[in-house]
């Protein structure tokens, strides 16, 4: 997976700068890329396009030239699979900063292989070529160290990630054991008031019970009163 970062800095410019080289080369040798690599390998081709121009302009067009030319070419191409790839896949369990798996028939777990083997495959492809054609010898070769500092950058910040999940986790269970005693009695103290106040309403005295519970002769004197003023709702 790749590294999240933002070129606000020197340190982050250099680890785009590899970036933008080591994606030259996942584009030719892997699968299934993020979304958020796009505008990477569109740099690139962007990057390499510009290159192959000034090298053109400073030396004739001889035939080692002609397969950098050819290289850029290919890598366009393959921007544009990729583009269509990404916007009509169907598959939404892909990482959106994934660098792809590997297309190459490269023995071992695959892992291991995008880490190390595909990097050391690339850095001798770039070594055969170099006599034959410098500029793409050179840019292969830069491009594959590129990519195995790149593939080493994920692999300390998918620990990082991992790490700080499972501390976001322990620290929710800490959270989590520290409140249930406080929930808890808030829970009673509300049941409390609960039942005291239906304890109460039940057990309010009648108003009949009231009238029985007084003097005889004030309860006669009352009725007396209440026979005398018929509209009264005493």
């Amino acid at each position: 997976m790749m590294m999240k970062r933002n070129q606000t800095n020197p340190f982050d410019l250099v680890i785009g700068t590899i970036e933008l080289l080591a994606v030259t080369l996942i584009a030719f040798s892997r699968k299934n890329l993020g979304t958020r690599l796009m505008p990477s390998l569109f740099k690139s081709c962007i990057a390499s396009a510009i290159i192959l121009a000034l090298y053109e302009a400073m030396s004739p067009p001889l035939p080692p030239v002609r397969f950098f030319r050819h290289f850029v070419c290919g890598l366009v191409v393959l921007y544009v699979y990729h583009q269509l790839w990404v916007w009509f896949r169907r598959r939404p369990d892909i990482h959106s900063f994934s660098i792809g798996h590997t297309r190459l028939p490269l023995p071992g777990n695959p892992r291991f292989v995008h880490r190390y083997i595909e990097p050391v495959f690339w850095l001798c492809i770039g070594i055969i070529v170099l006599p034959i054609a410098p500029l793409l010898g050179a840019w292969i070769s830069t491009a594959s160290v590129c990519l195995f500092i790149e593939e080493q950058l994920a692999r300390v910040q998918g620990k990082k990630r991992l790490f700080d999940t499972i501390d976001g986790r322990i620290e929710a269970t800490t959270l989590q054991t520290a409140l249930r005693p406080r929930t808890r009695s808030t829970s009673s103290t509300r049941n409390a008031v609960v039942t005291t106040t239906t304890g109460r309403s039940s057990t309010a005295p009648q108003i009949s019970e009231i009238k029985e519970r007084i003097d005889p002769a004030l309860r006669k004197l009352i009725e007396s009163d209440k026979q005398n003023n018929p509209g009264d709702p005493t």
